[in-house]
Order: structure tokens, then C-alpha cells, then sequence
């Protein structure tokens, strides 16, 4: 090098540029791995253009672009060589993030339980839907894509369904998410389904579009029609789905605590807009009920040092200073730098509490909730590095599925296992095996021996979380689908 400006200066870290002086290009600039070096483009073509790895005078490195191109004199020959530089280090970490955001966003959306629909927020047509959203309307994912949203309802309800559309629009963009909306789709069979709607617009490929989340609300108002014909006694139960918020909280060695991220309804929840809660993680922990404060800490403390699920309902106070009962179920994980990631949703069960309060006061009303309820079960599976399978959570409703306690569950690693209907067993373990190996989800339909010797179907469905020992943790749950599966024979 001959000459330097101030700006190649502070970009390799050099205070002085006789520092610089004199040395050759290649101790400044390395080309990327698998590419030629610089010299032998300019040796060959007296000029060179691309991305390389600059080496700053500490030894640290960074991502760049430049070019370089040669000095004639007045009779052609080349004397020397130009070349200006700039640093991308910033460019490329945004554009890894976003690379990032939209992993995460497609693994959310294809594994939800819940019909997720993607929509123009101009004129409601349907850019994406996810596998649920097929199996809720009956069609393939290429019949949805195209459809205008009006064309989800009956023909009856089209127009207003249209205005409630545009009105989610409005809302989420005045306040983040839309109200929740109870309306009726329509599957390709004709079958009439009630949905509970929420929405929220988003912006994803750099345009602005509505995200439309419709959970099947029908045997939640099959269950609500049977106990009003029974007594009055639940007729407050509150027909909106439930307030939920996602969350994910690092846990540091010291103890202290610190929200990475939080969903938009945080605001509706707790009255403070995500940014502010995650920088003071007290705005969220300070709404708990003065009496359940302690329980809060000590389940949270035993849940760290097992690393096990933390789960428990407190009461806590509302923005307008009113108290709601709130589910917490959060999944740990172990990071390399001793820290808990721990990745969870907190559930408004106001409505469920109150309820519960009520019903307690009459066992036959009891029995034909649970009637019903939906059949199922959450679990958690560790696999090791040798294979060996080991059961580390089961819900208590292993009982009713399987007629052991979840303890019992949990000890005896053939269940569920020994229970599949033979000619079942080689799918689940081709399904199963082939999750494993490509750590994606698990999801299955089989058979199952019944304690009582009966046949039901049930569908399993479990994610994956590679920890830091080499094993993999399954999350997951099993629901009792006989009803279903049936219901589609009939149809066939």
C-alpha cells in the first residue's frame, strides 16, 4: 500500500497509517473460502470486484465488499492500483435475522393447532394457510391459496363476514389485534363449522398482511348448549376464547431475569407495550396477587434447579385494577452458557375458574363436563443418545387413556408403545424414526389397545428440542380422536 484514507484507517483499526504503508493488500484482504485470491485476478485482469474477509490490525475479521481496479500512465502502462472498500458486518447480520425471523415464523405457523390464515389486507385474498386450515376447511393448500376470504363463510353470512374482515383490519393496525370475532365456515363437504376468530397484521416479504387465527370452537359450543339445558348455573361462562400470551424467559446464572420476547397481547394483559416489559421484566412479575407471590417464586426456583416444566395458576391484577386467575406452563432448556431459556404461554382461565367455583357445588354437573371434554394427554419423551427412550412428563389424564397414574406412566418406558394395534406399530416407528433423524416434528395416527381391551384412535403430535447433552426432548400431546375418525367413515 501506498496511500490510505482516514476512513480505511478506522475500518481495519489502524491508528497510524504508517502502520499501513507498505504492506501488501493480502495482509488487509482475504477473498472468501473457495475463491482465488485477489492477486491473481489483478495479476491477470488488472482489476478485481467482490466480497472478501478483511483482517483488522487486532486480528479480529469482518465481512466486506470492494474494488480494485489499475492505475495506467499516459502510455497505457500499469503503474499501480485503486481500490475502495466497504463493510457489510452490519448488512449481513440484518440479513441473517431476518433469515432467522422467518424460520421461526414458518415453524410457528406450520406446527400450530389452530387454522392460520395470511390475507391481503386490501382486497382479503388468501396468500397462505397452514395445514390446519386445510384439514378445518377440507381442501389442499393450492384450493385455498387464491380464495377471497368471504368465500371461508356461508353464502348467507358473506357480506357481513366481509365487514368483519376489513374491521380486524382497522383494529389491528389502531391497536395491534382485532377483537375476537364469533362467526361459521364452511368446509368443502358443507359441514357448517363455528370458529372463534383473532387477528393481527404482520409484515412478512415486506408487505403488510393479515393474520387470521380461527380455532374450532364446536365442541366447546356443543358442551355449552348441554349445560344450559341441564341448569342455569353456568350461563356466565364467557363464550370468548380465552386471553393468551406467549413469552420466552432467559434466566441467567445470577439469578436475575430477562424477557427475550413477548407476544403483542402483553398490552391487552398487563397494560404496557411489549418494549417496556422487555426491558423491565418487574412490570410483568409485579402484577401477581401479593398472596401468591411466594408460590410464584418457590415453583419457579424448584422448576430452575430441576429443569423441569414449570407450571401453576395464580390470581393477578388487571390494568384496571380488576384480578384475573392466569395458567403459566413454561418448557425449560439448558444453554451452553449455564442460563435457562424457558419457553412459555400464559393463559386468562378467569372464566374456567369461576366456573369450576360453580360447578363443585354438583357432582352430576361435573360428570357431564367431563363427558364432554375432549379426551387427551401431554407428555414429554427424552431419547438419548443410544436410543434408550425415557419418559420424563405425563399428564394425569394418562389414567384415563391408558388406566395407570402418570407416575406409573413415566416408569414403565413400553407405554405407550405396547398399546398400538400391531398392524399400526411399523408406521409409528417408521414416523417416529424419521422425526428423530431429521429432528422435525412428530405426527401420527394409530390404533390403541383401550385399558378395557376396546380400539380408539389417537393422534400424536410432538416437537422436538436438541439439548446440550446430545439427547433430544419431545414435547408433545396425544388426543383421543375415535369420534372424529368415525365421523369421516360415515362420510367415505
Amino acid at each position: 500500500l501506498e496511500s490510505v484514507n482516514r476512513s480505511f484507517l478506522r475500518t481495519w483499526g489502524y491508528s497510524d497509517e504508517d502502520k499501513a504503508i507498505g504492506r501488501p493488500l493480502r495482509d488487509f484482504i482475504r477473498s472468501r473460502e473457495g475463491d482465488l485470491p485477489v492477486a491473481n485476478f489483478l495479476e491477470k485482469d488488472g482489476a478485481w470486484e467482490g466480497e472478501f474477509t478483511g483482517v483488522k490490525q487486532n486480528g479480529d475479521v469482518f465481512r466486506g465488499f470492494g474494488s480494485v481496479s489499475a492505475i495506467l500512465d499516459n502510455e497505457g502502462k500499469r503503474i499501480g492500483f485503486q481500490a475502495s472498500f466497504v463493510d457489510l458486518t452490519d448488512k449481513k447480520k440484518a440479513e441473517e435475522g431476518r433469515l432467522e425471523s422467518e424460520e421461526m415464523f414458518k415453524v410457528l405457523f406450520e406446527g400450530a393447532p389452530d387454522a392460520i390464515f395470511i390475507a391481503d389486507t386490501q382486497k382479503g385474498g388468501i396468500l397462505d394457510a397452514n395445514k390446519a386450515a386445510c384439514r378445518l376447511l377440507g381442501r389442499t393448500r393450492a384450493q385455498v391459496i387464491g380464495m377471497n376470504q368471504q368465500d371461508l363463510f356461508p353464502p348467507e353470512i358473506r357480506k357481513q363476514a366481509r365487514e368483519v374482515f376489513f374491521l380486524h383490519v382497522a383494529q389491528s393496525q389502531s391497536y395491534g389485534h382485532s377483537d375476537l370475532t364469533e362467526m361459521s365456515v364452511l368446509s368443502k363437504n358443507g359441514t357448517v363449522v363455528p370458529v372463534e376468530i383473532h387477528a393481527q397484521t404482520i409484515r412478512l416479504h415486506r408487505e403488510t398482511v393479515l393474520l387470521g387465527t380461527f380455532r374450532d370452537i364446536s365442541d366447546r359450543k356443543n358442551a355449552e348448549e348441554e349445560l344450559r339445558r341441564k341448569q342455569e348455573l353456568i350461563s356466565s361462562i364467557n363464550n370468548n376464547l380465552v386471553s393468551g400470551m406467549v413469552y420466552q424467559l432467559l434466566r441467567l446464572k445470577d439469578g436475575s431475569r430477562k424477557f427475550t420476547y413477548l407476544s403483542d397481547s402483553v398490552k391487552k394483559m398487563y397494560g404496557v407495550p411489549a418494549e417496556k416489559a422487555l426491558r423491565d421484566p418487574e412490570l410483568i412479575y409485579s402484577r401477581v396477587h401479593d398472596e401468591d407471590r411466594e408460590k410464584v417464586i418457590r415453583l419457579e426456583e424448584e422448576a430452575n434447579r430441576d429443569l423441569s416444566v414449570f407450571k401453576t395458576e395464580v390470581r393477578l391484577i388487571n390494568p384496571d385494577g380488576s384480578m384475573r386467575w392466569s395458567s403459566f406452563v413454561s418448557n425449560p432448556t439448558l444453554l451452553a452458557d449455564g442460563s435457562t431459556r424457558w419457553d412459555g404461554i400464559e393463559m386468562d382461565i378467569t372464566e374456567r375458574k369461576r366456573a369450576e367455583e360453580k360447578l363443585a357445588k354438583s357432582e352430576e354437573l361435573v360428570r357431564n363436563i367431563n363427558n364432554n371434554l375432549i379426551s387427551g394427554m401431554v407428555y414429554q419423551v427424552c431419547v438419548l443418545k443410544n436410543g434408550t427412550r425415557k419418559v420424563t412428563y405425563a399428564s394425569e389424564s394418562a389414567k384415563r387413556l391408558y388406566g395407570v397414574s402418570a407416575e406409573v406412566f413415566m416408569r414403565d418406558n413400553t407405554l405407550p408403545y405396547s398399546r398400538i394395534v400391531d398392524e399400526d406399530r411399523r408406521k409409528l416407528a417408521d414416523l417416529e424414526n424419521e422425526a428423530i433423524r431429521s429432528c422435525s416434528v412428530f405426527r401420527a395416527e394409530v390404533r390403541m389397545l383401550n385399558p378395557d381391551g376396546s380400539v380408539r384412535w389417537s393422534s400424536f403430535t410432538s416437537h422436538p428440542t436438541m439439548l446440550p447433552d446430545g439427547s433430544t426432548q419431545w414435547d408433545g400431546v396425544e388426543l383421543d380422536i375415535t369420534d372424529r375418525k368415525e365421523a369421516e367413515d360415515k362420510l367415505r
